[in-house]
């Protein structure tokens, strides 16, 4: 009989998927060419902060999963800096958790704000 597992409890690490099924990464820039056809080439300033931002992340990555805030400390905010998001005509949205207690502790309620 088949045994089915989620994969999130058999798969734990990128190291272990690496080791489980004899995975290497590549640098071969051919491997999957519809990301890179008819795109603009990059600066050596920014080759070297996409490096940077992941040579970063795949440190981090290694070890384990990552919570989704670490992520965008690691990730996400960079680039968004690196493509001058900033600069555009974008607003973000932020999602706020506030925990009230009563004056005796007695109580609590949680709540989200939408700002």
């Amino acid at each position: 009989m088949v045994q089915t597992k989620p994969i999130s409890k058999t798969i734990t690490s990128l190291l272990n998927l690496r080791e489980r099924f004899n995975l290497t990464p590549t640098s071969n820039h051919q491997f999957s060419p519809e990301f890179t056809q008819d795109l603009p080439e990059l600066t050596d300033s920014e080759t070297a902060a996409l490096d940077q931002i992941r040579n970063r992340f795949l440190r981090h990555r290694e070890r384990g999963s990552l919570a989704e805030g670490t992520i965008n400390h690691l990730v996400i905010s960079p680039l968004l800096t690196l493509v001058e998001t900033f600069r555009w005509n974008v607003s973000l949205l932020s999602r706020w958790n506030v925990s009230l207690l009563s004056r005796w502790n007695v109580s609590r309620w949680n709540a989200s704000l939408n700002l």
